[in-house]
């Protein structure tokens, strides 16, 4: 009987520790958002290279998730072009890390509550 408690125990590390590293590091929660203001130009330079310049644009924006509640998120984009204005961008948020994707979405995909906040 010791030795299965045992077993069962150690199963239970070897499987539920991986599992609860991915979801605290990789889990997200979708916010949604709107591109009512410019972003900063910015830009990163190379290790030895103040010359070779990577411009992107840094965004701090107001997103909310499906309940309705409010979080302002800031990021970057990856490519040297503004988002497009008025554009509506749901939000891959991980409580951890922060902001982890995006992608542009249609006004008619957002939830009834989020539509009803961008149309005050």
């Amino acid at each position: 009987m010791k030795k299965f408690l045992v077993f069962l125990l150690v199963s239970g590390v070897l499987v539920g520790g991986p599992l609860y590293y991915y979801y605290v590091n990789y889990n997200t929660t979708d916010y949604y958002t709107q591109i009512n203001k410019g972003g900063k130009r910015t830009y990163d330079t190379e290790d030895g290279n103040p010359d070779a310049r990577h411009y992107k644009y840094e965004y701090q924006l107001e997103s909310f998730n499906d309940k309705g509640e409010k979080r302002v998120e800031s990021f970057n984009t990856v490519e040297d072009k503004p988002l497009k204005e008025n554009a509506y961008l749901k939000l891959k948020i991980n409580k951890k890390k922060g902001v982890m994707g995006w992608e542009e979405v249609t006004k008619d995909a957002l939830p009834k509550t989020i539509e009803e906040k961008f149309s005050k």
